[in-house]
């Protein structure tokens, strides 16, 4: 049986931060790719080639250069619909306004709780979420 388009495109996430990587796989169900690229133009890469698969939920930790990498795929794949996630440290109510006018679907303010992530990933994803695996991004088994 071939999988449903929208559980075969992948996940990026742009975090340093292994704590939410991991919860993020924890919480997460049925999407058989992650990517977890090395940094924002990384990621800007996977997501604006022309023959990119559009991700299912792109999520961005990377504060202010995270709310300028959101501005320049909303700007760069017009018409392909992917929900972003911008994580901010203690947000203010101009950041995250300026992250959702950047086009942030969600904006949440670190530290969260698992709670907070939980939500927004059930809404991102439009199901309750419960474990994925990682998948290694495709160059990086060339570089080994």
């Amino acid at each position: 049986m071939i999988a449903p388009a929208h559980q075969t495109r992948p996940v990026l996430i742009l975090s340093w931060d292994h704590s939410l990587v991991g919860e993020v796989r924890a919480q997460s169900h049925g999407i058989p790719r992650v990517y977890l690229p090395a940094s924002a133009e990384e990621t800007f890469e996977l997501v604006a080639h022309p023959t990119a698969p559009t991700p299912r939920l792109v999520i961005i930790d990377q504060g202010h250069q995270g709310i300028e990498l959101t501005r320049r795929l909303v700007a760069q794949c017009p018409g392909r619909p992917m929900p972003i996630l911008v994580l901010l440290d203690d947000a203010t109510k101009a950041e995250t306004k300026t992250a959702r006018d950047a086009g942030a679907d969600v904006v949440l303010s670190k530290p969260l709780s698992r709670g907070e992530l939980r939500a927004a990933l059930v809404r991102l994803l439009g199901h309750e979420p419960s474990g994925i695996r990682p998948v290694v991004r495709p160059d990086a088994e060339d570089a080994q």
